[in-house]
């Protein structure tokens, strides 16, 4: 079916000073479904909060394998889509380091900053876990934080949404069911209507509609949603490599609790330690991609070493899908601004 060809598997965004010899790559990787496209005012929001940086500020994002729009012309994986969630995440490590090697220059190593929305924290946490091992990485690009928006990270078998789906998406034919549904109904030219009362909020339906018409699109969605629910369980990571944590805890005497003035929202914030990495995860208050349970017990495992974990008590109304929606969008491109202020402060 032909797609909306104003919409673009890749978005880059440039901003601070062009002139400066230093950059800065924040790099942004997206959920499911992949496309970067619902993601566009979120980057241009984020584009606008970082204008006053002095160094050169490259914002990017791509669409994964399976979900473009267009032909592609440099996807990462072989064969035909879909492609499992293992990956993918080789897709967002090859395509990183392709974006660093391009930006970087031979005086030192390039900054960058991962940004992950949903399975796109999951897929951030396991490139940050993959690079630390890769000293040729390490010497053409340095990761010094991770922004994790409504991390879909541990157990997501256990959420609610995770519960109700998985006798859907365990379902053989299931991708093949809905390809020929959406068919069907751009045949009778009632798609447009019918993926514009399905995306929530007032922005994406054209992104939906096009993602319904694209050729792998919807198979890719449900192959890929399949296996995050059989492969995101426990908290896989190290606890010192990765959160940071130099041991175990079972209660809070290493971190410290405290109120967001603007928001009054609950955060858990990590104890210096070697430098490494530093995480930020934002949770919503009531996720439905997000058990509660998990989510609580993993703030109380990782609060040590660089790890700032926060949930929006006070703004349950900000939804998993918060790029969805001018608001919410604009609000969580300030705060990841902010973060990135504080990161770069430390």
């Amino acid at each position: 079916m032909p797609v909306n060809t104003t919409l673009a598997d890749e978005i880059e965004f440039r901003t601070g000073q062009g002139s400066s010899s230093k950059r800065l790559l924040i790099y942004f990787i997206p959920g499911n479904p992949g496309l970067v496209e619902y993601y566009r005012r979120y980057l241009s929001q984020l584009q606008e909060s970082l204008q006053h940086r002095k160094e050169e500020v490259i914002i990017y994002g791509a669409s994964h394998d399976g979900f473009e729009f267009h032909t592609p012309s440099n996807r990462i994986n072989q064969g035909s889509p879909p492609f499992s969630l293992q990956q993918e995440i080789h897709c967002v490590r090859s395509k990183l380091s392709l974006k660093a090697r391009e930006l970087s220059t031979d005086s030192q190593p390039l900054d960058v900053i991962l940004i992950g929305h949903s399975v796109g924290a999951y897929m951030l946490l396991e490139t940050i876990s993959w690079w630390q091992k890769q000293p040729t990485e390490q010497s053409i690009y340095s990761i010094k934080g991770g922004i994790c928006l409504f991390p879909t990270v541990v157990d997501i078998a256990k959420s609610d949404k995770g519960r109700s789906l998985w006798p859907i998406l365990a379902f053989p034919g299931t991708g093949y069911l809905l390809s020929g549904m959406a068919s069907c109904l751009n045949a009778f030219w009632l798609l447009d209507c019918v993926t514009r009362n399905l995306t929530p909020g007032p922005e994406g339906g054209a992104v939906t509609a096009a993602f319904a018409r694209s050729d792998h699109g919807i198979r890719q969605l449900i192959y890929m949603a399949r296996d995050e629910l059989a492969s995101i369980k426990e908290d896989k990571w190290h606890a010192q490599d990765l959160w940071g944590t130099v041991h175990e805890s079972n209660g809070n005497a290493n971190g410290k609790i405290f109120n967001d003035e603007r928001e009054s929202s609950t955060s858990i914030a990590t104890t210096p330690g070697a430098p490494r990495t530093k995480l930020y995860l934002l949770f919503g208050k009531d996720d439905y991609w997000v058990n509660n349970d998990s989510r609580d017990n993993l703030i109380t495992a990782r609060h040590g070493g660089h790890t700032t974990m926060e949930v929006l008590h006070n703004r349950p109304e900000i939804p998993h899908t918060f790029s969805l929606h001018p608001e919410h969008s604009d609000h969580v491109a300030e705060k990841t601004a902010a973060w990135i202020a504080t990161l770069e402060s430390e």
